[in-house]
């Protein structure tokens, strides 16, 4: 079997840069140790092989590559290279409070960091993102995690051990409205003192079903969140050395009703949800009625990743 060479050059390219990208992305999931609601699967943009090949229409926008972003006043930096200024091929449906696993084909071990979820509205009509720039300002932090003095881990090494993974869950109905958003999901490598790398993936959803909105500090993005002014180390200082765990995740306090997840890790309690109890509750009036039965350890933020 022969294949021609714009098959062989990207195949090249991926063996070239080996960082990553996600793989595909499982949305309105919930609960998925007790297996209750198990998600809907979207496969994601392959830059490797979709610009070439004929493809199902992705929900993320398209990236040139799998390499990092490098400053932070790139304007890429809000949905990396090609796709700050491209929709995706087409928007989710989503359910408030609703988990969105993302996959990602692979992270090298040595590319320790933060991971940080942004989501921005942009307008009512399900297919309004189509029509925003990411330039944009108003982006409001759901989730994040960063090292965990307790175990030494950065949320990058729970990624790898989770098979390559990462869950967070959107706000719950109070407190996100019904419409589109841009879903930034981003991990920030910090093995390089003082250059740290960006790979940001942009998702395009729209949220059903929601009655508030979105609350809270929000930025601009590229700006001044990831700024460090006097150069004190707290954002890119070295991983290596003992001042690690004073290193802060950039950006701003999360979101109002944000379910920031502890390196997004299920605790046992969650596997021993009652699901007469959750069967119930999913008669109700949505995914928040859910969230309201999971545990207060599920939803409070591992202190540890945040500071």
């Amino acid at each position: 079997m022969k294949f021609s060479s714009f098959v062989a050059i990207p195949a090249l390219a991926a063996l070239a840069h080996a960082h990553g990208f996600p793989q595909s992305f499982t949305i309105n999931a919930v609960n998925r140790i007790a297996h209750t609601i198990p998600g809907q699967g979207y496969p994601a943009y392959d830059p490797m092989n979709d610009p070439w090949q004929p493809h199902a229409p992705k929900v993320n926008r398209p990236i040139a590559d799998d390499g990092p972003l490098y400053s932070k006043d790139d304007p890429n930096l809000t949905c990396n290279k090609v796709g700050t200024n491209t929709p995706a091929e087409m928007t989710a449906d989503a359910a408030p409070g609703s988990e969105i696993i993302v996959k990602w084909n692979r992270w090298p071990s040595d590319h320790k960091g933060p991971v940080v979820t942004y989501a921005k509205y942009c307008g009512p009509g399900h297919d309004d993102c189509n029509n925003v720039p990411a330039i944009t300002d108003a982006w409001f932090k759901i989730d994040e995690a960063g090292y965990d003095a307790n175990t030494g881990q950065w949320a990058s090494d729970q990624l790898i051990a989770q098979d390559v993974s990462w869950t967070f869950n959107l706000p719950p109905a109070g407190h996100i409205a019904q419409g589109s958003y841009l879903i930034r999901h981003e991990i920030i490598a910090l093995h390089s003192q003082g250059a740290p790398q960006f790979y940001p993936h942009c998702i395009q959803i729209y949220v059903t079903g929601g009655t508030g909105g979105l609350d809270g500090q929000n930025v601009s993005i590229p700006g001044t969140v990831y700024s460090n002014p006097g150069d004190d180390g707290t954002l890119y200082g070295s991983i290596y050395g003992a001042a690690v765990s004073t290193m802060s995740i950039p950006g701003p306090s999360l979101a109002a009703g944000a379910i920031s997840n502890a390196y997004s890790k299920r605790d046992d309690a969650l596997s021993q949800l009652n699901l007469d109890q959750l069967t119930a509750l999913l008669k109700q009036s949505g995914n928040e009625a859910v969230m309201q039965a999971q545990p207060v350890s599920r939803r409070r933020h591992h202190a540890a990743a945040a500071h």
